[in-house]
């Protein structure tokens, strides 16, 4: 886990026009707008990246609320624990606690955020459907 570089760009932006892309749970238009300079602006990217230094994920955050903004990992490796490694990078650089919005129809991102301990704190709807928000105490 490092920061984001300026050399990552192009990679960060195929992983996240790529992930939001195969997200059957966003709505058909928000797949297709996918803008990672726009979507992260003002906000602090981490990498996960490979023995060969190139990104496999990355994580956003919005500092002055603690908030996780983006989490998306290449679909080839999903399950190999970068997306926890990503979050895990954070505790030295982050003070809890975190806070993120989650879709409701996105399975297998709530399932992965419950099984590292974060919790429901309430519910909302939005431009891409309703939503969780989900925080992290400890």
């Amino acid at each position: 886990m490092r920061p984001f570089a300026e050399p990552d760009r192009e990679a960060v932006e195929a992983i996240y026009r790529e992930c939001r892309a195969e997200a059957a749970w966003l709505p058909p238009d928000a797949r297709a707008d996918s803008d990672l300079a726009r979507d992260t602006a003002g906000e602090i990217l981490f990498v996960a990246v490979g023995s060969d230094d190139n990104p496999l994920g990355f994580v956003s955050i919005w500092e002055p609320d603690r908030f996780i903004h983006h989490l998306y990992v290449r679909s080839e490796l999903r399950d190999r624990g970068i997306g926890k490694a990503l979050l895990g990078s954070l505790r030295s650089r982050l003070p809890l606690p975190w806070k993120l919005k989650c879709l409701t129809a996105n399975d297998a991102a709530l399932a992965f955020y419950r099984s590292q301990g974060w919790i429901k704190v309430s519910s909302d709807a939005g431009e891409e459907g309703p939503y969780f928000v989900l925080e992290k105490s400890q």
